[in-house]
C-alpha cells in the first residue's frame, strides 16, 4: 500500500510533534537521562573502561552523597512498610496464573475484523523505522482512538485538529516505530478496545516494555499506570527485578525503585553474592538496601542468636562481594558509609567473623586504599578499626590459637589496627576497662 501523499506543503502530526519537542524521535524509547538524573557523566571517569559484570553506568552513577549518608533523591521510604519480614524460607519464584481475556471481551476487538465488517473510518499503517518491517495495516475507529478514560492524547488531538495535518486527507496515519516495538501494536489497540474491567489483562511479561513504550508514544495514561502496577506485582518475582531496577534508575521512577528495594530487602537471603542484580544495584540504593536490611534483621533475630549470626554473615558476604566489584570506582569513603550501617551486627563465631575481617582487608589490597586511624570519636574510620579489633582481638586469644598463625595474621593487617591490638591486650593485661580514648566493645 501507498502512503505517500501529495500534500508536500503540509506537516504530518508525527513531524510536528517531533517538531514541537525540539528534536529527533527518540528511536529507543528511553529519554535520555531524564529528571532525576544525578547531574554526573555516565561514564565520570572517562577513560571508556568496560562495566564489570552486571555493571551499566547509566545505573551505577545513581547518587550518592556522602554528607548525608545516602542521597533519598530517588528513594520515598514510606513507599516501604515499616515492617517488612524477611524471608528466612525460598519465596514462590512462579509468577501468579496471567489472566486472560474472556471470550465476551474478545468480541469487542473489532479492529481484528474486516475492514468492511467493522465499519472502521481509519487507518493505521505500522512500519519500524530502521525498515526491517514492511507497512502493516490496522483498520480502526476514530471513537475507540479518541474518546472514553483510554483514549490516545495523540490521536485526540490529531483528531480535533482538521485540515492541520496530512494524516486527515486520507484517513490514514503512517506509524515508524522501533523494531522491537511493532509486534506490540496490536496488544496496544486490544487494550484500547477491550472491556473496561478486563483491558488490563492484556499485559504480559512480554509484551509490558513494549506497552510502555507504546502508552508514553501515544499518550494513553490509563495504559501507562496499569504497565506501572503489572511491573510492581511481577517485580516481586526476584528474578525479574534487576531489569525494572535498571529500567527505574535510568528514568527516575521513583515509586518503582522503592517497591523494587522493598523486595530485594524482604527476600535479600536469596540475592547470590555473585548475582548480576547484586552487581547492578546503584550506590544509593545499595546502601539503603543493606542499612535498613540491617536494622530489619536485627529486630527479627536478636533473640535467635543463631539465626542473626547467619543473618549477619549473608549481609558482610554481600558488601564484600559488592565492594570487590564496585569498590575501585566507589572508594573507601562510601565503603566505610556502608560499614557503619553493619558494624553493629557481626557474626558470633570468631572463625565467621575472623573470615569477614580478612575478605575486608582484602578488598583494601585490591583497591590500594590505605587506612588511618586517629582513635577521636569523629574518625571515619573509627566503627571498622574497632570492629576488626575486637574481631580478630577474639580470633588470636582463643585458647587453640598458635603463636604461628598469629604472627601470619598480624603481617597482613594494617598498622592502625595492630596498634589498636597492642593497646587492647595490653590494658587487658592489666585489668583495665575501656575508657573515652579506647576501643568500644562491639557486640
Amino acid at each position: 500500500m501507498d502512503i505517500e501523499t501529495d500534500m508536500d506543503n503540509e506537516m504530518s502530526y508525527v513531524d510536528r510533534v517531533v517538531q514541537a519537542h525540539g528534536g529527533d524521535e527518540d528511536s529507543d524509547g528511553d529519554e535520555d537521562w531524564v529528571e532525576g538524573d544525578s547531574g554526573r557523566e555516565q561514564d565520570a571517569d572517562g577513560d571508556g573502561d568496560e562495566s564489570v559484570a552486571g555493571e551499566t553506568d547509566d545505573v551505577l552513577e545513581y547518587d550518592f552523597d556522602l554528607r548525608d549518608g545516602a542521597s533519598s533523591q530517588y528513594f520515598d521510604w514510606e513507599e516501604i512498610p515499616e515492617r517488612v519480614i524477611l524471608a528466612t524460607t525460598d519465596y514462590a519464584r512462579a509468577r501468579p496464573v496471567q489472566k486472560q481475556l474472556s471470550e465476551t471481551a474478545k468480541e469487542h476487538l473489532t479492529w481484528r475484523l474486516e475492514k468492511k465488517g467493522s465499519f472502521s473510518d481509519w487507518t493505521i499503517v505500522v512500519s519500524s523505522d530502521d525498515g526491517s518491517i514492511d507497512f502493516i495495516e490496522y483498520n480502526v475507529h476514530r471513537l475507540i482512538l479518541a474518546t472514553g478514560p483510554r483514549k490516545s492524547g495523540y490521536f485526540e488531538s490529531m483528531l480535533l485538529s482538521p485540515g492541520e495535518f496530512q494524516e486527515q486527507g486520507n484517513a490514514t496515519s503512517p506509524i515508524e516505530l522501533p523494531a522491537d516495538i511493532v509486534s506490540g501494536f496490536p496488544t496496544f489497540l486490544d487494550y484500547l478496545y477491550a472491556p473496561i474491567s478486563e483491558a488490563k489483562y492484556v499485559i504480559t511479561p512480554e509484551n509490558v516494555m513494549q506497552l510502555r513504550y507504546l502508552a508514553d508514544y501515544f499518550l494513553v495514561p490509563t495504559l501507562s499506570d496499569s504497565v506501572h502496577e503489572f511491573i510492581k506485582q511481577d517485580m516481586n518475582c526476584l528474578e525479574r527485578t534487576e531489569e525494572y531496577l535498571r529500567m527505574a534508575v535510568q528514568e527516575g521512577l521513583d515509586t518503582l525503585i522503592a517497591h523494587a528495594a522493598h523486595v530485594c530487602i524482604r527476600h535479600f537471603c536469596e540475592i547470590k553474592q555473585d548475582s548480576s542484580l547484586l552487581y547492578s544495584m546503584p550506590p544509593a540504593f545499595f546502601w539503603h538496601f543493606i542499612a535498613y536490611a540491617s536494622q530489619l534483621g536485627q529486630e527479627q533475630f536478636k533473640a535467635i542468636n543463631i539465626d542473626l549470626s547467619r543473618f549477619a554473615n549473608f549481609l558482610h558476604l554481600l558488601v564484600v562481594s559488592y565492594m570487590r566489584n564496585h569498590g575501585g570506582r566507589l572508594g573507601l569513603p562510601y565503603f566505610l558509609a556502608v560499614f557503619d550501617q553493619i558494624a553493629g551486627v557481626m557474626p558470633n563465631p570468631c572463625e565467621e567473623g575472623f573470615a569477614i575481617v580478612m575478605d575486608y582487608l582484602d578488598i583494601f589490597k585490591i583497591h590500594g586504599w590505605t587506612l588511618a586511624f586517629s582513635r577521636g570519636w569523629m574518625d571515619p574510620n573509627k566503627k571498622f578499626v574497632t570492629c576488626c579489633t575486637e574481631t580478630l582481638y577474639r580470633y588470636t586469644t582463643r585458647d587453640f590459637a598458635t603463636d604461628l598463625e598469629v604472627v601470619t595474621i598480624m603481617a597482613q593487617v594494617p598498622h592502625c589496627i595492630a596498634a589498636e591490638l597492642v593497646v587492647k591486650t595490653s590494658k587487658k593485661l592489666r585489668g583495665e576497662g575501656n575508657d573515652n580514648g579506647s576501643l568500644v566493645e562491639v557486640e
